[in-house]
């Protein structure tokens, strides 16, 4: 039976509005490209209320580096903590909605963190935006530093921090079971399910979103542990362990101290070179960055990123390459994962640190003095 819902209006009039379904696919699609808000953020997230950015509808996904879009997604957005969010929109009568779309949706996925350049990202957003800069400025608030934005949408992919969104007018329970179980089983990817009900009546529409799959156990396992000062205070302790560890074993690495506890920054002669290490308790990322800037910035990363091609088999680590703000930085970095309180990890991500910064300034860094 449909459910029906109740409008009191100004005059006291009370109007009943039914609930019906879209007349199409499309249709669905279009309303959530319009208003990203039918996404609910505030649902998936009551403390920090996600907001979107719409990169672009029909996004291709490659299948191999440098391909093409062998797939495409309905949509994908990015929030403001730059977690790239991927939407299937199917109306409950399409039977695909039980079973098939799921696979579907991992098959993108698991292309998509493998495959998806940011610059690809960033491209398709400018090139779909009337004024893009303004828009993510808009999505970033009061401290709007877009090309860290655009670094840490990397560092999402990199990690598999991302988001898979199912949407439709009603969502089967057969699909919310399955949801719920892949959104307890993953880490730190999300599933979760979106149902957009329509209501009609007297001339006017209502729409009503639903966010299934946040299981008491799901938030449990992705809720960072001990909350924002906990973490903190993790954070600060791992890098004084660090610091500690570096000074009696690491000393030619000359370490500066932790910027606001989540940045290390390591010395380098050139002042158009930077060493840091960051750690993300949000994406549970440990990074090691090396930032090249100055105007010849691009064509030095060039030459550098020819020579880790030529040698990469040599490498112990799989230095990639990102884009900083509008393009005038570049930078090599890579990732690890981490968790700030399993201090039983530590040893071995301090020693990853070291590893990469050496392998940074004795291999990378005298390419592109």
């Amino acid at each position: 039976m449909a459910d029906d819902i109740f409008i009191i209006q100004n005059d006291g009039e009370l109007v009943e509005m039914s609930e019906h379904a879209y007349d199409s696919e499309a249709l669905l699609q279009e309303l959530l490209a319009k208003y990203p808000k039918l996404l609910a953020g505030g649902q998936m997230d009551t403390s920090s209320p996600r907001r979107w950015l719409l990169v672009r509808r029909e996004m291709g996904i490659p299948s191999k580096d440098e391909g093409g879009g062998r797939f495409s997604v309905d949509h994908l957005f990015l929030d403001q903590d730059a977690i790239p969010t991927l939407v299937e929109v199917k109306r409950s009568t399409d039977t695909r909605l039980r079973r098939e779309v799921v696979g579907q949706m991992l098959d993108y996925a698991a292309n998509a963190v493998m495959y998806w350049p940011v610059e690809q990202i960033q491209a398709e957003f400018e090139a779909g935006s009337d004024d893009a800069e303004d828009e993510l400025a808009q999505l970033l608030g009061e401290d709007p530093n877009q090309g860290e934005f655009w670094e840490k949408v990397k560092t999402n992919l990199q990690a598999g921090k991302i988001r898979m969104v199912f949407v439709a007018d009603v969502i089967p329970s057969e699909l919310r079971r399955i949801v719920e179980f892949l959104n307890e089983q993953m880490d730190p990817a999300e599933v979760l399910a979106v149902e957009i009900k329509q209501f009609v009546g007297e001339g006017m529409k209502t729409l009503v979103p639903r966010v299934m799959g946040q299981t008491a156990e799901a938030e449990k396992k992705k809720r960072p542990r001990g909350g924002t000062r906990v973490n903190t205070e993790a954070r600060l302790a791992f890098w004084t362990a660090f610091t500690e560890m570096v000074r009696t074993e690491a000393p030619d690495i000359g370490p500066g101290p932790p910027t606001d506890g989540a940045r290390m920054d390591f010395a380098v002669e050139n002042p158009d070179l930077e060493i840091r290490s960051r750690a993300d308790c949000h994406t549970r990322t440990l990074s090691v960055t090396l930032s090249i800037q100055g105007e010849d910035a691009q064509e030095r990363l060039t030459r550098l990123l020819h020579h880790v091609d030529t040698i990469r088999d040599s490498l112990k680590m799989p230095w990639d390459v990102g884009r900083g703000k509008k393009g005038k930085g570049s930078f090599l970095n890579v990732v690890h994962s981490f968790d700030v309180e399993a201090e039983d990890a530590w040893p071995e991500l301090h020693q990853w640190i070291v590893d990469a910064v050496r392998e940074a300034r004795n291999v990378l860094v005298p390419v592109v003095k």
